[in-house]
């Protein structure tokens, strides 16, 4: 399992890894995970391991609202890929709870609809603070 940038305040993650790393699970037969939740963190370019060709062969990738809407501790998110490797994953999970609170989801659901303004800002923000850091 990958995290790729590992926070907010790094370089984002480039392509040519994303390609090696896919090449690297199919030439290993590994099922790769990554959990991208700064994608849109200090990121104009949002980055996907999902968008190199063949990765739905051998990768998920999580991602969450929680950095990038600001619903941290909620742990909504999302689990893309292929539906049969998402099928195992759902069927083990349902064994383990039952679903989310319905005003997180409503929520949820809302801050989907963000404009790019939105993470214009909340990026603003991020850029002041790394700044500040470094």
């Amino acid at each position: 399992m990958g995290q790729l940038p590992q926070h907010a305040y790094e370089r984002p993650c480039e392509c040519p890894f994303f390609e090696k790393l896919i090449a690297f699970g199919k030439r290993h037969n590994i099922l790769i995970v990554n959990d991208n939740p700064y994608s849109f963190i200090l990121n104009d370019d949002h980055l996907s391991l999902l968008s190199v060709p063949g990765a739905k062969d051998v990768a998920l990738e999580l991602n969450s609202l929680s950095k990038s809407h600001n619903l941290a501790g909620w742990r909504v998110g999302v689990l893309a890929g292929r539906a049969d490797y998402l099928g195992h994953v759902v069927r083990f999970k349902s064994n383990m709870d039952s679903g989310m609170f319905k005003p997180v989801q409503l929520a949820a659901a809302l801050a989907l609809q963000a404009t790019p303004e939105w993470y214009e800002n909340l990026n603003a923000i991020y850029r002041q603070r790394r700044e500040k850091a470094y």
